[in-house]
């Protein structure tokens, strides 16, 4: 159990700041070595789960970030969230664990086979496929972090524009299963499945290079994100300097429809009806962003 979770903890090395993708890919194919070398199914859950949690308590550990600029709840408790949802989100690798080790048993029993081969590294990646979407969908859905996202620095990103973001995180368990079996002396599926992503990159490098991006000014949907600190949340003018620079990075508006995306969280002052005073009316200022204009001097209470 412990060789699972301290894999699980340097799996999370994989994504940004530290984006130490290849150390992740090396922390997953001893996830599969584990899964494949269990017992049981009762053993491969427990060691998928241990790994769950520590991939996720490393992973989510921003959580604990957020609770230092509020003072309804001491910051101590963060620490406690981040681990309890990791308790929880543990149980998506357990299951895509467990998955694959009940497909690859009903084949040796049925083919007589001892070994990892290729189809146990298809199976585990296409049951993280399945459980990374059902982590994002069920009880209302946690997404943070898929696994594919670890692919960032590397060109192999741009397949999601194909594929998804989901079979990405596939591709990744797939990358890893290639060096679980090279680790197992089947350096054949390692001989096949490297050079195909390698080119696949290569695609994708060329055709990043060469694709002509939109003009900005005439995009139809714009992600915004003011990168605006909490450390200055208790501030008063706080509330308005976020929505200035949301509204300056929003562009102005054109002929055709457009939609932005603002952050969640940082708009309930000056966007609905009650904030910050029972008696405020948000309605002509929300007309007033629709049209591109700013706070100006900063919105007023309407009484």
């Amino acid at each position: 159990m412990l060789t699972a979770l301290i894999a699980g903890l340097v799996s999370a090395t994989g994504f940004a700041p530290l984006n130490l993708w290849p150390i992740a890919l090396l922390a997953f194919a001893i996830l599969l070595w584990l899964s494949w070398s269990a017992p049981t199914l009762k053993a491969v859950l427990l060691r998928g789960w241990v790994f769950g949690v520590g991939h996720f308590t490393v992973g989510n550990n921003w959580i604990q970030h957020a609770f230092d600029y509020q003072d309804k709840m001491p910051p101590a408790l963060g620490y406690f969230a981040v681990v309890l949802l990791a308790l929880y989100l543990a149980v998506y690798p357990a299951f895509a664990m467990g998955l694959a080790w009940r497909f690859s048993h009903a084949v040796k029993r049925r083919d007589g086979g001892t070994a990892p081969d290729v189809a146990f590294v298809f199976a585990a990646a296409a049951a993280w496929i399945i459980t990374e979407y059902l982590r994002g969908v069920l009880f209302t859905g946690y997404p943070w972090n898929p696994l594919g996202v670890i692919w960032l620095p590397t060109p192999l990103a741009q397949i999601a524009a194909w594929i998804g973001t989901y079979a990405l995180s596939g591709v990744a368990v797939f990358a890893a299963g290639l060096l679980f079996l090279a680790s197992q002396r089947q350096y054949r599926p390692l001989l096949i499945g490297a050079p195909l992503l390698f080119v696949l990159a290569l695609l994708n490098l060329g055709f990043a290079g060469t694709s002509s991006l939109p003009d900005p000014t005439a995009s139809r949907v714009r992600i915004v994100q003011p990168n605006v600190g909490q450390e200055g949340v208790g501030e008063p003018d706080y509330p308005e300097r976020v929505l200035v620079k949301l509204l300056e990075w929003s562009g102005r508006p054109g002929e055709a429809p457009r939609l932005l995306v603002w952050p969640e969280g940082t708009v309930n002052y000056y966007v609905e009806d009650g904030y910050p005073d029972t008696r405020f009316m948000a309605a002509p200022i929300r007309a007033g962003y629709a049209f591109g204009s700013a706070p100006g001097s900063g919105p007023r209470t309407s009484h």
